[in-house]
């Protein structure tokens, strides 16, 4: 009985000694604790659970969720604004312009149904937080096709006409704002779009040191450029040099590790919760938030399929089964958003 209450005793001082460790540590109160496991719970049911780039292009990939780490680092980021009475501020970047193949992804340049329903998604889960959270929480997605443009082929024009109808697209969506390309030229007194790749390509790191940190490439992120550049257009460009494919995607993802130092800069990781449309199996760093439901495929990359049952996703237009759809459209805040309707 006496050696049974010694062990009583130790667990109990045990048990007040990890709480006051907790309570020191995370230094939130029990309301705020609810209320943050309660917001989490809302990030986790819109949270991609695998990689879906590999998933995208490998007809053979096998998707199972994954583990992650940084969920107590996750939470005091949201802790940040929670203990504050603040709105939650996020920041994504994403959105750089509609894929250029027209043969089998999209419909066209301009941003369709694919956009919007993903707009409406990322809405869905703010009105959801505000729900539990009265400040609520916001989104600025930071557009970033100026930057891979010129290494796809996509002319600037299309680019500009591609965020200038997203702000219209999603006008109505109160916690969705936008950083976009005109933002940029504005904050830095920019003449061009060229001086937008300039100002990145100012920050680390440089050609060489990226070669040096990264020596070989993502073998899925080149199979994703692949596809993107299996069109008339995008053939001829990769017939203009030996190891074109290589060349393309070494200075897209040069430029992208430049360009996220910009944004770092900009937007301090103390004052945004960083969002990814990728996979991110860490919370600590970004957390990879999903544009649909279900599928592996961005807004930009393919199209909405709708079906009977109210159900919709994100497809390449390759592989939507057309001979049981056809191709409808509806006007969103003066977009024409075109769009697969599914008799199934």
């Amino acid at each position: 009985m006496r050696i049974s209450s010694v062990v009583i005793t130790i667990l109990c001082l045990a048990s007040v000694a990890m709480v006051w460790w907790y309570k020191g540590v995370s230094n939130v109160s029990q309301p705020h604790a609810v209320t943050i496991d309660q917001i989490y719970g809302i990030f986790k049911q819109y949270q991609i659970p695998y990689d879906i780039d590999s998933e995208s292009v490998s007809a053979v990939y096998k998707a199972e969720e994954s583990t992650f780490t940084g969920i107590a680092e996750f939470k005091k980021q949201i802790a940040r604004y929670v203990e504050k009475n603040q709105p939650i501020k996020m920041l994504m970047v994403g959105f750089p312009f509609k894929s250029a193949n027209t043969e089998q992804k999209v419909f066209g340049y301009m941003p369709d149904m694919a956009e919007r329903k993903a707009l409406e998604y990322l809405q869905s889960m703010l009105d959801r937080i505000r729900a539990v959270y009265s400040p609520g929480a916001r989104i600025i997605i930071f557009t970033d096709g100026v930057a891979f443009a010129p290494f796809l082929g996509i002319p600037f024009d299309h680019v500009i006409a591609y965020e200038v109808a997203l702000i219209q697209l999603g006008s109505d969506l109160n916690d969705i704002s936008w950083h976009t390309s005109a933002d940029i030229m504005r904050k830095h007194q920019l003449k061009s779009l060229e001086e937008i790749n300039l100002l990145f390509d100012t920050y680390p790191p440089t050609d060489q040191q990226f070669r040096q940190m990264h020596p070989s490439l993502s073998e899925v992120t080149k199979r994703r450029i692949a596809l993107e550049l299996d069109h008339p257009a995008g053939r001829a460009l990769l017939r203009k040099y030996p190891n074109t494919l290589e060349h393309i995607v070494f200075n897209i993802v040069s430029r992208e590790a430049r360009m996220r130092n910009y944004i770092i800069a900009q937007f301090l990781p103390s004052k945004y919760i960083r969002l990814t449309v990728h996979f991110s199996p860490d919370l600590s760093k970004k957390f990879g938030i999903k544009l649909s439901p279900t599928g592996s495929v961005t807004p930009y990359h393919g199209v909405c399929v709708q079906r009977l049952d109210g159900s919709w996703t994100i497809e390449f237009k390759k592989d939507v089964k057309r001979a049981e759809c056809r191709v409808e459209a509806t006007t969103v805040n003066g977009i024409e958003c075109p769009f697969y309707k599914c008799d199934e």
